[in-house]
């Protein structure tokens, strides 16, 4: 990930464990702006922020000519 959508072939990092502790922490940021997201719009009634992570996992988006589009999605990538 960090290659080719950071554009880092490096992570600068002195260990693994570094790394990992990094990952981790960009991760967790990540999940706590999702659900604070998924808060606002009222949907954690329905859906698990697990669920939503599930649904949300295969959606992305590509650039196309300088803009940015969403990608073409499976049928497993929509709830139901």
């Amino acid at each position: 990930m960090l290659k080719n959508l950071l554009q880092q072939d490096h992570s600068y990092m002195r260990s693994d464990d570094s790394f990992a502790g990094w990952a981790f922490h960009i991760s967790l940021m990540l999940c706590c702006g999702l659900y604070g997201a998924l808060w606002e719009v009222d949907v954690l009634k329905k859906y698990s922020l697990k669920d939503d992570i599930y649904y949300l996992k295969d959606i992305c988006d590509i650039r196309i000519n300088g803009r940015w589009q969403f990608a073409e999605t499976t049928q497993k990538s929509v709830p139901s």
